[in-house]
């Protein structure tokens, strides 16, 4: 009988410490399917997050580079604008209507050291262009700037 006593409180504590061990089991697993529900969720998280981060940096900088060109387009607008109402000036000072090389060379050259150009030159009708540092080119018929 005592054998009986024996193996049954012996069954016993094996029973307890079997529950003792599913009860640390199931909380052991519980703990780290929660560690790796919140470790998922948080790198899920962290990549859309970079994917919308990287989205707005992309769409601003292209607005930004937009902007810019479209301010170095005006700018550059403006500095044509300049040099072309420059050029009309020059064309009104007395002896530039005619067509006299030796009146007008000197007057270009005087030119060249008040305004931004580094070489101006006056096209015949012939398509012979003189410069003011008295070298010429002739212009082929189809020229874009002897058609103009």
């Amino acid at each position: 009988m005592e054998t009986n006593n024996s193996a049954k409180n012996n069954l016993k504590t094996t029973s307890i410490k079997t529950k003792s061990i599913k009860t640390k089991s199931i909380k052991t697993r519980l703990i780290l399917n929660f560690i790796g529900l919140i470790l998922l969720s948080s790198i899920a998280l962290g990549v859309i997050t970079r994917r919308v981060a990287s989205n707005i940096i992309t769409n601003e900088a292209r607005k930004t580079i937009t902007e810019m060109a479209f301010e170095a387009a005006r700018l550059e607008e403006g500095r044509l604008e300049t040099q072309k109402k420059t050029l009309e000036l020059i064309t009104v000072i007395d002896g530039m209507d005619g067509m006299d090389w030796k009146v007008q060379q000197p007057i270009l050259k005087n030119m060249l050291e008040h305004t931004a150009f580094l070489e101006i030159g006056v096209m015949q009708m012939d398509g012979t262009v003189n410069y003011s540092a008295a070298t010429s080119l002739q212009l082929n018929e189809a020229d874009p700037i002897r058609q103009a």
